[in-house]
């Protein structure tokens, strides 16, 4: 879980999702004052937050706000400032020093008491007066700080201003990096918040992103590679169930878009049979089933796919064969094709009397009529093979002579 946003007036200072919005940014906290790391300072001033706005405290002992301006704090030093001393001055009210004396102490003197240095018409402490850190007129100037400081008439960095840190510890750049902003690392699902602090010697986001999972149809992006729903498809079929990869039947593929499966492209779903085009058209594992032709031809043959017999009592008299060629040539009385679903093994059984007191050929062509046969009988009353589904089989029944009824039994086990 990660923190989508906060409630107004709320703010994820510690950048952890764990105690989500702990912040009451608009209340009272000077270390997250109106937002998160927004410090309140005020020089030589205690400082407070109010509905989550800075606001100038109490002054230091010995110090106080004259100009009424909380931005520079209690900027004035009532024991040392000549035209303040003691007291700030008021219209009507002065509390300036009169030529000649300065302000020691808070009082207006003469000369300065030991220790002090007369420094523009005021006594000042040289080893910690920040204008005058060190001597006179040698005023502390280090960037970015909420008020300059002076130890050992020396000047140090004092405290940073709001939003400012002292990262590289170097003193001549003061508090060089900007903090406290809000940032985020990651991106999509990885998408996590923090804000900006120090670190090893120079400033990072605290936020740190969590791991890419997988990307999954949902309008988000999963694998934190800043694309939503990219190259996610799957296989889909609307036809009837057991129908996919039979005869022309195929499965076609959905694409996700916008966290949602498209239509089903390039699937082919059962349709009615066409006859005569050798092909599975309602995928029910059978070809051309239910059509029929005149049997008189290779190009209308009669369509078999289960054990069936079939009555005759005609046939052309003629003997399109002999007795070495097995029937080689010539026109056929009768043309059955078989089609299988299964691999299956096939009879062809001639039964009855013919006329001229020989029965006819039974010729096997496979998948090419005409042509020659691959197998046959002869005078003979029934031919026999075992053959593999998915493929059409033609049988060719020729007799040779006038006929009188009889009877063809193709048997499919």
């Amino acid at each position: 879980c990660v923190v989508g946003g906060c409630r107004a007036g709320f703010g994820d200072c510690n950048g952890m999702a764990a105690d989500g919005c702990e912040v009451n940014v608009r209340g009272s906290n000077v270390n997250h004052c109106g937002g998160c790391g927004v410090v309140c300072r005020f020089p030589n001033a205690a400082a407070t937050c109010a509905t989550g706005v800075c606001a100038l405290g109490a002054c230091n002992a010995g110090f106080a706000d004259c100009d009424g301006n909380p931005a520079n704090g209690c900027e004035v030093n009532l024991n040392t400032d000549n035209a303040n001393c003691g007291r700030c001055s008021v219209t009507g009210n002065p509390a300036t020093c009169a030529a000649g004396q300065v302000c020691t102490s808070g009082v207006c003197a003469v000369s300065c008491g030991a220790g002090l240095t007369l420094c523009a018409g005021a006594c000042t402490l040289t080893s910690f007066d920040p204008n005058h850190c060190g001597g006179c007129g040698m005023r502390c100037a280090i960037p970015n700080v909420a008020a300059q400081a002076c130890a050992g008439g020396t000047c140090v960095r004092g405290t940073c201003a709001n939003g400012f840190a002292d990262c590289n510890g170097q003193l001549p750049d003061g508090c060089e990096a900007s903090v406290g902003a809000s940032c985020t690392a990651g991106v999509g699902a990885c998408l996590r918040s923090g804000v900006v602090a120090c670190n090893n010697g120079g400033t990072a986001c605290t936020a740190v992103a969590a791991a890419p999972g997988a990307e999954t149809c949902n309008g988000m992006d999963d694998d934190c590679d800043g694309m939503t729903d990219e190259a996610i498809t799957r296989s889909c079929y609307t036809g009837p169930s057991g129908t996919s990869g039979v005869g022309l039947c195929r499965a076609g593929t959905q694409t996700c878009v916008a966290g949602g499966f498209g239509a089903c492209a390039g699937e082919i779903v059962p349709v009615t049979e066409v006859c005569s085009n050798n092909t599975d058209d309602d995928c029910d594992g059978m070809v051309d089933e239910g059509c029929q032709g005149t049997g008189l031809s290779c190009a209308s043959p009669l369509i078999v796919t289960a054990t069936t017999t079939f009555a005759r009592n005609t046939c052309d008299s003629t003997d399109h064969g002999s007795d070495t060629s097995c029937g080689t040539t010539g026109s056929p009385d009768h043309v059955y094709v078989v089609r299988l679903a299964r691999r299956s093994t096939v009879s062809f059984q001639v039964t009855g009397f013919l006329s001229g007191g020989n029965e006819g050929d039974v010729l096997y062509r496979g998948s090419t009529c005409p042509g020659a046969p691959l197998s046959c009988t002869q005078h003979n009353t029934n031919l026999s093979l075992t053959l593999e589904a998915g493929d059409h089989y033609y049988f060719i029944e020729d007799d040779h002579a006038a006929c009188q009824a009889y009877s063809v039994v193709i048997t499919v086990l």
